[in-house]
C-alpha cells in the first residue's frame, strides 16, 4: 500500500471485526467532534449514568442525609474526572512496576510516615512527653526502626532498600521533630485518628471518635454527610481552644491565596467543621482556631499550610458549591480528562488515559456540558 499509494490494498484489515476497525473508529470520532464523546470519558447512554451512580454510591446524594463521602474522594474528581471514574466506578486497581520494587511508592510512604507519628504521639502522651524536646529523639526513632520492620512494606525482603529508606525516613522525622519542639503555640497534641463516619477500627481514637458522620446541605439540595479521620487535634493549656493537623507527605505547598483550589483541598473546612461536632461532646464550648496541613518528609523539609477559622468560615459557601458541582459531573457522566496538568506523571491511570486526552480536551474545552467544571468549579479559590 505505501509502495502503490492504494489504501484499497489494506482496506480489509478495517472491514473486519477487531481492535484496529475499533481503534480507527474510535479516533475518528475522537477527532471528528468538536465537542466530548463516549471516547472521551463523557458517559451519554441513559442506563450506562445510572449505573455509574449506583457503583459509586452518588446516586443516594440528594436524599436526606445523602452518602457518607470522604472529602478526599470528592477532591480526586476535582483533580482528575477520568481517574476517579477509574478507581472509584470501575475500580481498577494500579499495577505494581517491578522496577520500582526497590523504591516506596508515595501511597507506602505516606501510609509510613502516618503510622509512626500515630504511634508516637500516642507514646508520647502517655509518657508524659508533652511538651516535646529533643530528647524524644531516641523514643521516636525506637518507634519507628520498629514500624519500619514490619513485614507489610514491599521493600521488607530487600535489606538494602530497606536499610536506605528506614534512613531516609529518620532523617525526615529528624527535622519533623524539630519542628515540633520549636512549635510555641500553647497547644497540646491530644486526640489521634479521630475518625467521623464509618465503621470504628482499631487504632481510632477511643475517646473522639464517632460513628456518626457530618451532615452537609450543598448548592441545589444536594445532601452529603462527611467522613474522615483525622490524623491530630491539638488542644490549648486551657481547654477553650483546638487546631486541628493533618499530615501529608511530600513538598510543601502553601496554597497562597487559594483555600479550596478548584475543589482539590477540602479536607481542612470538612475537618474544621467534623472536629467541632466531636469536640462537642468531650469539651462543650471549645472553640476549633485553625486547620492545617503539616508537610513531612518532603525534600524541601516539615512545613506548614494553615488556615484560621475565619477563613475556613469564609469558604463555606465555596465549600458548597464544589460539593455540588463534583457530584453533578459524577451523575450525569463526566469523566474526561482535563487540559490542564492535574499530576499526571505521578498518575496510575496515566497509560490508559493517553497521551492525547489532554490535548483534546483543550480543543473541546468550549463544549458546554463541561463548563461546570473548567469555568466554574476550576476557579473556585
Amino acid at each position: 500500500a505505501l509502495e502503490s499509494g492504494d489504501s484499497a490494498e489494506v482496506a480489509y484489515l478495517v472491514q473486519r471485526e477487531g481492535p484496529l476497525a475499533r481503534g480507527l473508529a474510535m479516533e475518528m470520532v475522537r477527532w471528528g467532534s468538536e465537542g466530548f464523546t463516549e471516547y472521551d470519558g463523557v458517559i451519554t447512554s441513559p442506563e450506562a449514568v445510572r449505573a455509574i451512580a449506583a457503583l459509586s454510591g452518588f446516586g443516594r446524594v440528594t436524599e436526606d442525609a445523602g452518602i457518607k463521602i470522604a472529602p478526599t474522594t470528592l477532591e480526586q474528581y476535582a483533580r482528575c474526572p477520568f481517574s476517579f471514574f477509574m478507581k472509584h466506578v470501575l475500580g481498577v486497581d494500579p499495577m505494581d512496576e517491578p522496577e520500582e520494587a526497590l523504591l516506596l511508592s508515595p501511597l507506602e510512604k505516606g501510609s509510613l510516615y502516618h503510622e509512626v507519628l500515630e504511634r508516637f504521639m500516642r507514646r508520647a502522651k502517655s509518657d508524659g512527653l508533652f511538651p516535646l524536646t529533643a530528647g524524644a529523639r531516641d523514643t521516636l526513632f525506637e518507634v519507628a526502626e520498629k514500624v519500619a520492620r514490619s513485614d507489610k512494606w514491599s521493600l521488607a525482603g530487600i535489606t538494602g532498600a530497606r536499610e536506605l529508606a528506614t534512613r531516609n525516613l529518620l532523617t525526615g522525622l529528624s527535622l519533623w521533630l524539630a519542628e515540633e519542639v520549636r512549635d510555641d503555640e500553647g497547644y497540646e497534641p491530644a486526640y489521634f485518628e479521630a475518625r467521623f463516619g464509618g465503621k470504628l477500627r482499631p487504632g481510632d481514637d477511643e475517646f473522639l471518635s464517632s460513628e456518626e458522620a457530618v451532615p452537609f446541605e450543598a448548592d441545589g439540595g444536594v445532601h452529603v454527610s462527611f467522613s474522615g479521620k483525622i490524623d491530630r487535634i491539638d488542644i490549648s493549656s486551657e481547654g477553650t481552644s483546638a487546631r486541628v493537623i493533618d499530615y501529608k507527605t511530600g513538598r510543601t505547598r502553601t496554597g497562597g491565596r487559594r483555600v479550596l483550589d478548584g475543589g482539590r483541598r477540602l479536607q481542612l473546612p470538612v475537618y474544621l467543621l467534623a472536629a467541632s461536632r466531636l469536640l462537642e461532646r468531650v469539651l462543650p464550648g471549645a472553640t476549633v482556631d485553625s486547620a492545617q496541613y503539616f508537610y513531612v518528609g518532603g525534600s524541601d523539609g516539615p512545613g506548614h499550610m494553615r488556615l484560621q477559622r475565619e477563613r475556613l468560615e469564609g469558604a463555606m459557601g465555596d465549600l458548597a458549591t464544589a460539593v455540588a458541582l463534583i457530584v453533578r459531573g459524577v451523575t450525569s457522566g463526566m469523566f474526561f480528562a482535563p487540559s490542564s496538568d492535574p499530576g499526571c506523571s505521578y498518575c496510575d491511570y496515566a497509560e490508559a488515559c493517553g497521551s492525547t486526552a489532554r490535548t483534546l480536551s483543550s480543543i473541546k474545552s468550549g463544549d458546554p456540558r463541561v463548563q461546570f467544571y473548567t469555568e466554574i468549579l476550576s476557579e473556585i479559590r
